[in-house]
C-alpha cells in the first residue's frame, strides 16, 4: 500500500523504517511497569504501529509536494516540511497519547488487558514522534542527496553498524548470583520505602527541638497626648510563657512522634525483607522447576529419535510419533513461559534494589524443618507501632491537660512624661521628651472559659482507648496469622518430607522401569507415556511443596521477627 502511495520503493522503505523505531518505545514502556508481552500488548503494537506509519506519510507527502512545486534546494524542502507539518505530528501523537492515558492508569474492571495495550502506545508514540521529527528527515536527505553510490553506500553502511552496535549494547543486562543474606542488605540500602521512613525519623528528630517555643514577643509603641498636652512617647515589650510543666510536656509528645516514626521505619523493614524473601523464594521455585522440565524436555528429545527411527521402520504408527512430538514441543513451550516468569521475578526485584541487574540464587532449596520460638511474636514491630501510638496519645491527653494551668507574662515600657514634675523635696523640675520613665510589668493568663480545652481533653482520652483496642486487635490478628501459617507449615513439611523421600525414589525407579519396558517392546507408547508423566509430576509436587513450606517459613519469620 505504502508502494502505490508513493510509487517508489525508496519512500516506502523510509516510512517503514517508523515502525521498528517506535517499538523501541513501547517495549521500553512495557520494561518500565514491568508488563509481560501480551495479546492485549500486541494489539496496541498494531495501532503504534499505524499511527507511526500515518505521520510518516504526512511529512514525506510534504516534502514531495514541495519538490514538485520547484524548491530544489533539499535542505529548505526538510525545514519547510518539518515546520509546516510539526503541528499535525504533535496532534497526532498528543490526541493518541492522552485518549490512552485513563487505559494505562485504570485500576477497574478490565485494567488488566488496557494497561498493557495504552502503555505501549503511549511509550512507542514518543520514540515514532522523534523518529518522524528527527530521524526521518534526515534519512530523507541521505536517500535524495545526489552523490556517487559508493560513498552513499558506505554512510549507509556505517550507520546500519553503529545502530546494531548501539542495540546490542542498550540489550545487554548484567545477571549476578547473589544469596538471600546478601540481597536483602542491598535492598535495605537502595529501598526508597526505607529512604523515606528514614527521612521522615529525620523530620521528627529535628523538630524535637521546638519543644521549648515560645509565644511572639510583643514589642508596641505610643505616642501622643496621652499624660498632658505635651506630645510623649512609649516603647514596650512583653513576653509570655507557661509554666516548666508544659514545655516538659510537649517534649514528651514530640518524643513520641519521633519513636512512632521509629517504629514505622522497622515496619517498613520487616515488610520489605518479607517481599525480598518471597521473590527470592520465587526465583528458587523458578530455577528448579526449569531444571525438572530441561531434565524431562532431554529424555523427550531422545526419544524423539528413538520414535522416529521406529516409525521408519514401521514399527510404530504416525500418531505415536506425532503425538510424541507435540508434547516435546508443549514441553518447550512450557520452559520459554518459565522463562519470561523468571525474568519477571528478576525485574520485580531489580525495581526494589533501583539497579538493572538480573538476580539468580545462589542458594538452593533446603527441606529442613525449622523450630521456632512462638513468644516472640510480642516483638513484632506492629505492636511496638501500636504501642508507641498508646504511649503518644498519652502523651497527648497530658499536654492536653496542661493547657488548663495558667500562664504567665512580663514586659518592660519605657516613656516620656512632658511637663512639670513635682521632686520629693517640693520643687519642680521640668521634664522635655529626652528624659525616659521606665517600668516593668508582670501578669498571669488564667483559661476561664475553659470549655473548649476540657472537650479537647475527653477527646485525647477516647483517642487512648482508641489505640488500645487497636493494638489489642493488632494483636488477635497476628496471633490468628501464626496459628494457621504454623498449621500450613507442618502440613508442607510432611510433603517435603514424603516427596523428598519416598516421593523421588518411587519417581526414578518408575522411570527406570518405563523405559527398560518400553525399549523392550513390553509396553506400547501410551503406557511408557502415562507412567512418564506420573513420575515427573512427583518431582515437580516435591518442588511446589518446597515452595509452599519457605513461603511458610517465611511467613514465620516475619511475624515473629527471625534473623
Amino acid at each position: 500500500m505504502l508502494y502505490f502511495a508513493f510509487n517508489k520503493l525508496k519512500y516506502s522503505l523510509l516510512i517503514f523504517s517508523a515502525i521498528p523505531l517506535s517499538a523501541i518505545g513501547g517495549v521500553f514502556a512495557l520494561w518500565t511497569r514491568g508488563m509481560p508481552f501480551s495479546i492485549s500488548a500486541g494489539v496496541g503494537f498494531i495501532a503504534l504501529f499505524g499511527v507511526a506509519v500515518l505521520n510518516g506519510i504526512v511529512l514525506i507527502s510534504e516534502m514531495n509536494r514541495l519538490r514538485h512545486d520547484g524548491v530544489k534546494d533539499l535542505h529548505q524542502v526538510i525545514f519547510q516540511a518539518t515546520q509546516v507539518r510539526l503541528r499535525p505530528v504533535l496532534m497526532t501523537a498528543a490526541v493518541a497519547s492522552l485518549g490512552f492515558m485513563p487505559m494505562a492508569l485504570s485500576h477497574g474492571a478490565g485494567a488488566e488487558v488496557q494497561r498493557p495495550l495504552a502503555t505501549v502506545v503511549i511509550g512507542g508514540l514518543v520514540t515514532a514522534t522523534i523518529l518522524t521529527l528527527l530521524v526521518l528527515p534526515s534519512l530523507y536527505l541521505l536517500f535524495e542527496r545526489k552523490k556517487k553510490r559508493i560513498p552513499k553506500m558506505k554512510n549507509i553502511v556505517t550507520v546500519i553498524i553503529l545502530l546494531i552496535i548501539s542495540s546490542a549494547t542498550f540489550g545487554q543486562t548484567q545477571t549476578k548470583k547473589i544469596s538471600l543474606k546478601e540481597l536483602t542488605e542491598t535492598a535495605m540500602n537502595n529501598a526508597q520505602s526505607i529512604k523515606v521512613s528514614l527521612l521522615q525519623e529525620k523530620y521528627y528528630q529535628t523538630l524535637k527541638g521546638s519543644a521549648g517555643e515560645l509565644p511572639k514577643t510583643q514589642v508596641s509603641t505610643e505616642f501622643g497626648n496621652y499624660n498632658s498636652l505635651f506630645f510623649d512617647s512609649r516603647f514596650g515589650i512583653t513576653q509570655s510563657f507557661a509554666t516548666a510543666g508544659f514545655y516538659k510536656k510537649q517534649s514528651n509528645l514530640l518524643e513520641s512522634y519521633f519513636k512512632t516514626a521509629t517504629a514505622q521505619t522497622l515496619i517498613q523493614k520487616a515488610e520489605l525483607k518479607k517481599l525480598i524473601e518471597q521473590l527470592y523464594i520465587e526465583l528458587q521455585f523458578l530455577y528448579a522447576k526449569q531444571q525438572v522440565l530441561q531434565n524431562l524436555d532431554g529424555i523427550y528429545s531422545s526419544y524423539q529419535k528413538i520414535a522416529k527411527i521406529r516409525f521408519e521402520k514401521g514399527e510404530s504408527n504416525l500418531l505415536e510419533k506425532t503425538t510424541l512430538d507435540n508434547q516435546a514441543a508443549q514441553n518447550q513451550l512450557m520452559l520459554q513461559m518459565l522463562q519470561s516468569d523468571i525474568h519477571s521475578v528478576q525485574l520485580q526485584i531489580s525495581v526494589v534494589l533501583q539497579n538493572d541487574i538480573l538476580i539468580e540464587p545462589a542458594d538452593t532449596f533446603d527441606g529442613t524443618r525449622k523450630l521456632f520460638d512462638q513468644a516472640l511474636l510480642k516483638d513484632h514491630p506492629y505492636l511496638k507501632f501500636y504501642q508507641q501510638q498508646q504511649l503518644q496519645s498519652a502523651a497527648q491527653t497530658e499536654l492536653e491537660k496542661a493547657r488548663l494551668k495558667p500562664e504567665f507574662f512580663a514586659g518592660y515600657n519605657n516613656q516620656s512624661i512632658i511637663g512639670w514634675q513635682l521632686n520629693k523635696d517640693k520643687t519642680e523640675t521640668y521634664y522635655a521628651g529626652g528624659n525616659r520613665f521606665s517600668s516593668v510589668s508582670a501578669g498571669i493568663s488564667v483559661p476561664i472559659f475553659n470549655k473548649a480545652i476540657k472537650a479537647k481533653i475527653q477527646a485525647a482520652k477516647v483517642n487512648e482507648q482508641v489505640s488500645s483496642a487497636s493494638f489489642d486487635l493488632m494483636h488477635q490478628n497476628l496471633q490468628s496469622r501464626l496459628l494457621k501459617v504454623f498449621q500450613d507449615y507442618d502440613k508442607f513439611c510432611n510433603a517435603v518430607q514424603y516427596f523428598g523421600g519416598k516421593g523421588l525414589l518411587e519417581s526414578n525407579t518408575i522411570i527406570k522401569t518405563a523405559d527398560l519396558n518400553y525399549r523392550n517392546g513390553q509396553i506400547n507408547y501410551i503406557e511408557w507415556a502415562t507412567l512418564f508423566h506420573q513420575a515427573f509430576a512427583i518431582q515437580l509436587e516435591y518442588v511446589n511443596a518446597l515452595r509452599e513450606q519457605h513461603l511458610a517459613e517465611s511467613e514465620i519469620n516475619y511475624l515473629l521477627q527471625n534473623n
